[in-house]
This record gives C-alpha cells, structure tokens and sequence, in this order.
C-alpha cells in the first residue's frame, strides 16, 4: 500500500484553511488537522495577511462586449 504524504500534508492544509474562514483558533486547527501547532499559528499569520489585503480592482479580464 503506497502513502501520499504530500497529498495528505495539502488535505489538511486545505481543512486548516477551511476552518480559519470559520474563525477557528490555530490550537483547535493543529489538534483536528494533525498540523504542528507552529505550522498552524504560521499558516493563520498567512491567511490573515491575506485577508486584509485589498481586492484587486480587475481581477479577470471582463468579455469584451460586441455592440
């Protein structure tokens, strides 16, 4: 049976990141994703950087409208 570590490392990344949108500490995220708690604390500074940064302006080029 083969293992995935890097698989697994990205699931609970993505779980991680999942529950910070909810507002949920980096001590509950470590202890339900088997995050270190480090990486955790690391990963939640990221997201909130992140989350305070504004929106680009024009993310996606818009259609071009024909008229």
């Amino acid at each position: 049976m083969s293992h995935h570590p890097k698989g697994k490392a990205e699931t609970a990344r993505q779980i991680a990141l999942n529950m910070m949108r909810s507002n949920i500490y980096a001590e509950l995220i470590a202890q339900f994703t088997g995050l270190i708690l480090k990486k955790a604390q690391k990963l939640q500074k990221v997201f909130i950087q992140k989350s305070k940064m504004p929106k680009s302006s024009n993310p996606k080029r818009s259609p071009t409208l024909w008229v």
